[in-house]
């Protein structure tokens, strides 16, 4: 039976595009403003804001973040979501839309078994703020 089992692979997510308002102090660098010197909103729902990821300062502060996660020894990677995310195994492969992404469209060589819908394409959507594994025929 272990045959038939996944490999975990932990990812942790590092948030660099905003953050909750308490995440830093409200007149901090590393907030992203317009040009009336005003935050920017980021994720609506959850009262984000956006962070400044043009600040070299705040580049380097999200590289340790992910340097110190990876070197702990409790994660095998990191994401920073900005863009629908995917990653292949023997198996099949697993992608993930975040939040604020478009539908994006999936495009395999042969056809895949998506065990969220149970449909088995070779072209595949997922929806923002979603992720899917696509299995190859026969797992």
């Amino acid at each position: 039976m272990t045959d038939k089992l996944w490999s975990v692979v932990l990812l942790m997510e590092i948030r660099y595009r905003d953050a909750c308002r308490s995440f830093l102090p409200a007149n901090h660098q590393w907030w992203r403003r317009d040009t009336r010197g005003n935050v920017v909103q980021g994720w609506q729902e959850g009262g984000y804001q956006q962070l400044d990821f043009s600040c070299s300062d705040y580049r380097e502060h999200v590289a340790l973040r992910a340097q110190a996660a990876v070197a702990s020894g409790v994660v095998d990677g990191i994401m920073l979501p900005d863009g629908a995310m995917k990653r292949d195994y023997e198996k099949g492969a697993v992608v993930y839309n975040p939040m604020g992404n478009q539908t994006v469209t999936i495009t395999f060589d042969e056809p895949r078994s998506s065990r969220a819908t149970g449909k088995c394409a070779r072209i595949h959507t997922l929806a923002p703020c979603d992720g899917d594994m696509f299995l190859k025929e026969g797992f």
